[in-house]
């Protein structure tokens, strides 16, 4: 039986035709050179791959620099608002510190509710003028602060103080806080008495020593009117009051060197004070 493929309508089939030998051999270069153009292809498409990539790796690496350097410049921020935290902190505990210590000295300056002298006062008397207010302002049964005191004349307060506590005889043996070395002082621990008193009036250390200079001149010159009186009526004579008392005529200038000074008034208004 005859194969149906080897017949075509009952006729042979046709034999494939070979391709010559020469033929075959040009076909071949043809065939390398479509197989080289298609790798260089397929390279070339993988470089641009590879290249895409690389960019995104660079592009990736740039913005982790940008958030890294974002980030550096965040810390470098808040160690500069934590420096300047702490120093804030350190002002406000430094001006806390200074209104701690007006506080403290502000409950030094006040007055006691029984009209004693603030804590502030009486240290500060003691280191400037080394005199002790808390001593009794009391002598020979005298309550020395009950003694009038009148701002527009401030060295009247000083006299009167004088006459409590110095007889007339004493005033004229000494003086007060005497200029000359040698010349007589009065009892020095009284004189720190009518100082206190002072300081009682004024309330201020300041105020005390502005108008103390001429407190003093005025119980200078009270002590010379002492000394004047006794050897004009003697000092077995009576005592006369300062209201009795005739301001004598001069005295031979051999008697006593004090009579060459100038009289000084005693009772000197001080307007200065009138503000206190």
């Amino acid at each position: 039986m005859t194969d149906p493929r080897n017949t075509s309508r009952g006729r042979p089939a046709r034999q494939p035709l070979e391709v010559p030998a020469t033929l075959r051999a040009n076909q071949t270069p043809l065939r390398t050179n479509q197989n080289i153009g298609n790798s260089q292809n397929q390279r070339t498409s993988d470089i641009d791959e590879l290249a895409k990539g690389l960019d995104r790796v660079l592009s990736s690496l740039t913005e982790l620099n940008d958030g890294f350097t974002s980030l550096r410049e965040t810390v470098a921020g808040l160690t500069r608002q934590n420096l300047n935290l702490n120093t804030n902190v350190e002002n406000i505990d430094q001006r806390l510190n200074q209104i701690g210590e007006r506080l403290e000295r502000i409950e030094r300056q006040m007055v006691p509710a029984n009209g004693g002298f603030s804590e502030q006062m009486i240290i500060d008397a003691r280191d400037q003028l080394g005199l002790d207010l808390n001593r009794p302002l009391m002598h020979n049964g005298h309550h020395l602060t009950n003694i009038p005191f009148n701002q527009a004349n401030v060295n009247l307060f000083g006299t009167r103080l004088m006459d409590i506590l110095f007889t007339r005889e004493e005033q004229s043996r000494g003086s007060v806080e005497p200029a000359r070395r040698d010349a007589p002082a009065l009892d020095q621990d009284r004189i720190d008495l009518i100082k206190i008193c002072y300081l009682k009036k004024l309330r201020s250390i300041e105020n005390f020593l502005e108008i103390w200079p001429s407190v003093v001149r005025s119980l200078r010159q009270k002590s010379l009117d002492a000394k004047r009186r006794l050897r004009v009526n003697g000092l077995n004579g009576g005592e006369t009051s300062e209201d009795e008392f005739v301001q004598p005529a001069p005295l031979p200038d051999n008697l006593d060197d004090d009579l060459n000074r100038a009289p000084i008034r005693r009772d000197v208004t001080m307007g200065s004070l009138n503000s206190l």
